[in-house]
């Protein structure tokens, strides 16, 4: 998952123990790895697959990570192990399953490399999804509408609120509130329109991410970017994705062109399938 936060109204102690953000319950985390402009992190209050929320010295609450085992729940080894070398180990556990199965060489790496691809894709899927239901909790509880950027590829569905919106490049769309826009100059809506917005597997097939991550801040309380795992093959071969795109520090998103792939081409984002 790549980045969802909003303003945060304290940066010095006391800290609450326990807040809300997002639709989840966070407490403060016990088992901190320091970060250069974190003032404070929050865990969320569940046993696995537990939010990070980082707050940063800026004024500024995200979400960085999500942990497969939580170490303030008792999953202290299991943490420090797995994130995130025990899903790249359970991934290669299946790739290496698909070449046994296959008895090795070439018919092997290609059912290794299938096996790879298949376990990131089934756990993006299931990413991609909670970052629908964490979005519409946020725009929810903030009273506003909901804003995807990029029409729902199967994931989750179109959003049918009040004043909820779909953008895309393509002409039209299956999605009853969708509205052609280009992600990078959203001036169809105004600032904090919407109280959450969720760009899933969207970002990085725009010209200009950078503008578009400004864009997506100005029209949202509280933003939400899944993206393809950089380590993923068919996140570079993938036509009209133009961008690798990692997480360097807590919070903040990098982008790497992606030789011979031109941005805002039919694929992913741009693509009709009317």
């Amino acid at each position: 998952m790549g980045t969802c936060g909003g303003n945060w109204p304290i940066v010095t102690p006391p800290w609450p123990p326990e807040i809300q953000a997002a639709g989840r319950v966070f407490r403060i985390a016990r088992w901190q790895q320091p970060y250069p402009g974190i003032a404070q992190q929050y865990r969320e209050a569940v046993p696995s697959d537990s939010a990070h929320l980082m707050v940063g010295t800026n004024g500024r609450w995200w979400i960085a990570h999500v942990d497969m085992a939580n170490p303030d729940a008792g999953g202290v080894v299991a943490h420090f192990f797995e994130v995130p070398q025990v899903r790249h180990a359970k991934a290669g556990a299946v790739a290496l399953a698909c070449m046994k199965l296959l008895g090795g060489g070439i018919p092997g790496l290609i059912g290794g490399f299938v096996g790879w691809e298949a376990w990131w894709w089934a756990a993006q899927k299931t990413e991609r999804s909670r970052a629908y239901a964490l979005a519409t909790d946020a725009a929810k509880r903030r009273g506003k509408p909901l804003l995807i950027v990029g029409e729902p590829d199967g994931e989750y569905p179109c959003p049918k609120g009040r004043g909820d919106r779909v953008v895309d490049l393509r002409p039209r769309s299956v999605c009853a509130s969708y509205q052609r826009a280009n992600a990078e100059d959203l001036w169809q809506f105004h600032d904090q329109q919407f109280g959450a917005v969720l760009a899933s597997f969207t970002v990085e097939h725009t010209c200009h991410p950078d503008r578009t991550m400004r864009e997506l801040h100005r029209v949202s309380d509280e933003v939400f970017v899944v993206y393809p795992y950089p380590w993923r093959a068919s996140g570079r071969l993938v036509p009209g994705r133009s961008w690798t795109v990692r997480e360097t520090t807590p919070g903040v998103l990098t982008f790497s062109p992606i030789a011979g792939h031109g941005c805002n081409q039919p694929s992913r984002y741009g693509r009709s399938r009317t």
